[in-house]
């Protein structure tokens, strides 16, 4: 009988002493007195005798001594007088309670079980401890008389409110806490419609509030920002390029992602440096003691991920992804593709088609992520994180002129590189701390060499980032914490414009500091159910001498097992944000750059937001409202991409969205039906030429509806559902002649008032499926397959207007979403 412990589970040490013998040919020798009764969490079968030894050494306080190759003597550590000891363990889960605070009584001395749940006592005037743990009911111990290595198991803390935090929101593996918005956790996700596997940003889409006008994750919008207002994190470190296929797919793969936070509003005050949502990502790793490796391929990618346990306090963890878009044309790329490059240089405008090119084109994305976890001593723990990102466009164009065949080559290349180092440290049972250094680089940089002309442009953006976080956590009683802290940010952004003809040589250089200072304080009241958490972050800019303060507010209130209450507010500042200065740059593909503020004509942005809400839990069903207001300050033309009059003028303002969301859930055993309206009215007021100008924010979705139905087993998971909602707003010409100048000599488009009128409204149905073929050893195979646009419904999702300068005339040019779309997956994990 193999007595590897897969759950955690303890037996008797004789036993494991048993099998040791019989797996590596020794004999043990052992007073009986010292070692029955004893019990110990097995070592993994795989170690060599020397590990497994110190192992059982650690857990016992035995002392292991090699007479020769095979005999083995046992006895008691002379050096170690243990008067109690015992086992700390979950009275559900059964697994180890790892930092569970015991303090003995009378001395007040307090000890610190270690990650077996393991604890002893050397202080003999001890005639009572009690134990505590964060997550756990306290437990009393009176009775101290010697036993045989004793297991407590303590009750995990439960009250109503903790109850409606854990509340399944669409699919499994999505909840909603009061104080950190939703939590998405890849490794227990479901399905949710059109989705393959849990895409960590396209999942976040489903969530009422967060809306993409046009599929894509470049114009991901919260609560009406704009995506460069959303803070986008990956263990801390700051991310400023989230996706691959120049929107379509999320940069991080989901493998390692151990959590997900989707904040709206309240978000905490360590987080810094955004006006909207934050979307949080941790891989900090979840103390599972599995090894695993899985493979898997989809018609657009391949991917590998690769965990290790090397032992007790060592951990590694690799994930790598990378397109086949390069070496196989498949269907799906060739849709993907198509939506992509729509009305850019790839594409010609005027036949709305493919310009000729050569078999050299390529275009290919990767992405490769690892984590090493070390336990430097039972407090301290230490993270390692490296991240790398990178889409590359190669581009050959050529035609034939007059007998001439002309060829020209261009080139669009996007990479994320980043570090991490993060040191988590529990001083005491009252304190604990995470202290964070990272670095990370982003660059977008395009070479176009025009196929009509001989002109070269090549173009650059760069932000690199330089960060360190110390949080700190104070425990002051069961019901009250402290978090206190500091951040330092140094950011630096470089633009290079270089073209030919004509000849346009421009570098620009700036560098941001930023000092903040935390605090947030989480009070709660369980008699009456009630949670707070105020905080505030005080922010010093050094270039201008700037203090700028941000408060934080959480409340939630549930007066009974079926209603709960939330209110949120914070104030919040970015000066980091992207903005566009011709639609045609960078390709036409991403062409938005980063830059940082200046506080003059690119002012510091400012938000205020204050939103309320409630919610309402029965039988499985599940109801819930919020209405908010928001008004962001300090927004420029250049950052909004208006394609109409306001296109090649720079001006600042702000904009002011009020709305409602609403979520209705039906939760049986296996199956969950949910539906989700969001209501927006969002207005931009600008300052142009000393007048206010109020018109719809070019991210105005006013009606949005989203509906599905998810049949979820543990082998079979099936999903069906769809969106509607109202078009963007558009601006159209007062009529279809060119107006003529005749102070510049120039034509131009006359428009009617902007965004005076609106796309068609949009519609798609979504569905996805997988099985799972589980084999032995937890060895097992994933089929699954996706569709989006089940209807195929072609979809305007951008219109605007341009001047042809061949015919003189004014030309429209649409955009349309992904037509249907089959996407299908195999992963097999071990």
């Amino acid at each position: 009988m193999s007595l590897r412990a897969q759950t955690g589970d303890f037996v008797l040490l004789v036993q494991v002493l048993k099998q040791i013998e019989k797996q590596h040919a020794v004999e043990f020798s052992y007073v009986e007195n010292e070692v029955n009764g004893l019990k110990v969490i097995p070592p993994n079968s795989k170690l060599p005798l020397n590990e497994k030894l110190t192992n059982l050494a650690q857990q016992t306080q035995l002392t292991f001594n090699r007479i020769n190759n095979k005999y083995i003597s046992i006895s008691d550590n002379k050096k170690i007088k243990i008067y109690f000891k015992g086992y700390l363990k979950d009275v559900e889960t059964k697994q180890p309670i790892e930092s569970a605070s015991i303090t003995l009584h009378p001395s007040e001395q307090v000890i610190i079980s270690n990650s077996s749940g393991y604890f002893q006592i050397s202080e003999p005037t001890t005639s009572s401890i009690t134990i505590t743990h964060v997550n756990h009911d306290p437990l009393i111990i009176e009775d101290l008389s010697p036993q045989n290595t004793p297991i407590f198991y303590l009750k995990t803390k439960t009250t109503q409110l903790e109850e409606v935090d854990t509340q399944i929101i669409l699919t499994r593996g999505v909840t909603k806490k009061w104080d950190s918005g939703y939590e998405i956790k890849p490794k227990q996700f479901g399905l949710l419609p059109g989705l393959t596997e849990a895409d960590v940003f396209e999942s976040i889409k489903q969530i009422p509030g967060v809306i993409s006008s046009d599929e894509t994750l470049s114009n991901l919008n919260i609560r009406g920002g704009n995506q460069d207002q959303i803070l986008f994190q990956w263990n801390g470190m700051r991310l400023y390029q989230v996706s691959h296929f120049f929107g379509l797919l999320s940069a991080i793969n989901p493998n390692l992602a151990h959590k997900i936070n989707i904040v709206k509003n309240g978000s905490s005050p360590y987080y810094g440096g955004s006006v909207s949502g934050v979307v949080d990502i941790s891989t900090l790793p979840d103390n599972k003691k599995e090894e695993k490796v899985s493979f898997g391929v989809n018609m657009i990618n391949v991917d590998a991920t690769f965990r290790h346990r090397f032992n007790e306090k060592t951990r590694l963890a690799l994930s790598a992804r990378r397109s086949i878009t390069d070496i196989l044309n498949t269907p799906t790329y060739q849709n993907y593709y198509n939506r992509v490059f729509q009305n850019t240089v790839v594409t010609d405008l005027l036949l709305n088609g493919n310009i000729a090119y050569t078999n050299d084109l390529k275009f290919y994305f990767m992405d490769v992520s690892g984590q090493l976890a070390q336990r430097i001593s039972p407090k301290v723990e230490l993270f390692v994180d490296f991240l790398l990102l990178t889409n590359q466009l190669n581009l050959t164009q050529s035609r034939t002129e007059n007998a001439i065949f002309i060829k020209k080559s261009s080139s669009l290349d996007q990479e994320t590189t980043g570090g991490i180092v993060t040191s988590r440290i529990q001083w005491n049972p009252k304190l604990k701390s995470d202290y964070r250094l990272f670095f990370s680089q982003y660059e977008l940089y395009s070479n176009y060499e025009s196929l009509n002309s001989t002109q070269t442009h090549y173009q650059r953006n760069e932000i690199q980032h330089l960060g360190i976080d110390l949080k700190n956590k104070y425990t002051l009683n069961s019901n009250t914490s402290l978090d206190f802290g500091y951040q330092f940010d140094e950011i630096g952004n470089q633009n290079i414009n270089r073209i030919n003809s004509p000849v346009i040589n421009s570098d620009v250089k700036y560098v941001l500091r930023n000092h903040a200072l935390i605090g947030d304080l989480k009070w709660e009241l369980p008699e009456k159910n009630i949670k707070t958490s105020f905080g505030i972050r005080q922010n010093y800019f050094e270039r201008w001498g700037v203090f700028i303060t941000e408060p934080r507010i959480n409340i939630a209130w549930q007066p009974n097992a079926r209603w709960q209450f939330e209110f949120n507010g914070e104030i919040k500042n970015q000066t980091v944000s992207k903005i566009v200065d011709r639609q045609q740059d960078f390709l036409g593909i991403e062409k938005r750059r980063w830059i940082l503020s200046n506080n003059s004509d690119i002012p510091i942005l400012k938000n205020r937001q204050l939103s309320a809400g409630g919610s309402y839990r029965f039988k499985g069903w599940l109801i819930s409202n919020e209405f908010f207001i928001k008004k962001v300050i300090g927004i420029t033309a250049r950052s909004q991409g208006f394609q109409n009059q306001y296109e090649n003028l720079n001006f600042t303002g702000d904009y002011f969205i009020w709305g409602s969301e609403f979520l209705i859930q039906r939760q049986w055993k296996n199956i969950i039906v949910w539906a989700t309206y969001s209501y927006n009215n969002n207005n931009y007021t600008f300052r142009i030429n000393n007048n206010n100008v109020q018109f719809p924010s070019n991210n105005e979705i006013m009606h949005h509806w989203a509906t599905g139905i998810v049949y979820d087993t543990q082998k079979m998971k099936l999903t069906l559902g769809g969106k509607w909602f109202t078009g963007r707003p558009t601006t159209l010409p007062q009529s279809q002649n060119l107006q003529y100048d005749p102070n510049t000599g120039a034509s131009f488009i006359n428009f009617n008032a902007p965004n005076s009128s609106h796309l068609p409204n949009f519609i798609q149905i979504n569905a996805s499926g997988s099985y799972v073929f589980p084999f032995k050893e937890k060895q097992s195979l994933t089929l699954g397959a996706s569709i989006l646009n089940i209807l195929n419904t072609r979809n305007k999702i951008n219109q605007f207007y341009r001047i042809n300068t061949n015919v003189q005339s004014i030309e429209e040019i649409n955009t349309y979403s992904l037509e249907r779309t089959i996407n299908v997956f195999v992963r097999y994990t071990l």
